[in-house]
């Protein structure tokens, strides 16, 4: 992942009682959408806790690879860009 340059996503959090709605996924893609648009386009990564199936998942339903990388308990997840 130190070979080139990417931006790294923090998280992705919805409320309990508005999951399963899409809105996690549309608010995933919006904000890529918007980094892309005022910066410039390359991959992103994000941890998740190894345990985590649910969120992982979801990263994966929308276009993460899971990585060999760890950090303590995250498994690290890559997105590329779209070409």
């Amino acid at each position: 992942m130190k070979s080139e340059p990417f931006y790294r996503l923090r998280g992705v959090i919805i409320d309990k009682k508005h999951r399963g709605k899409g809105i996690g996924g549309k608010a995933l893609e919006m904000a890529i959408v918007q980094v892309y648009r005022d910066f410039r386009v390359r991959p992103i990564a994000l941890g998740c806790h190894r345990e985590n199936e649910l969120a992982a998942k979801f990263y994966i339903k929308h276009g993460f690879k899971k990585t060999k990388y760890m950090e303590q308990n995250d498994i690290y997840y890559l997105r590329y860009p779209e070409r």
